[in-house]
């Protein structure tokens, strides 16, 4: 995945020209709002349900998202984020639970349930 300024290779997440250290895999990147936002993927024993980061043009960690409140399991990963049909950032948990996020902030707010 390429853009003018950022790009995903090899699950490493580069801006501006430098590797930018995540913690984890980056299998998703996104830009939203002059904003950079990957999905993480989390390894299979963890119960990370914050897989979602916001980084500046810069590679500044602007915020991490607010863990899935719904789901009712102790692993309820986001699967997908991306724009929707009414230009809203979006994340689907594990379970399709589908959230608009907060662009400043990482919050989420419940807009529907999609299923695979």
């Amino acid at each position: 995945m390429r853009d003018d300024d950022f790009y995903v290779e090899g699950g490493v997440l580069r801006i501006a020209g430098q590797i930018i250290n995540t913690g984890l895999r980056v299998v998703q990147a996104i830009r939203a709002g002059g904003r950079i936002i990957v999905r993480l993927e989390p390894p299979p024993s963890s119960t990370r349900n914050d897989n979602v980061a916001c980084y500046d043009n810069q590679g500044k960690l602007l915020w991490t998202i607010q863990a899935s409140p719904h789901g009712g399991t102790s692993y309820n990963p986001y699967m997908l984020v991306y724009i929707n049909s009414n230009l809203l950032v979006c994340a689907q948990n594990w379970n399709g639970v589908e959230y608009q996020i907060n662009i400043g902030d990482g919050t989420v707010s419940a807009i529907g349930l999609q299923r695979f």
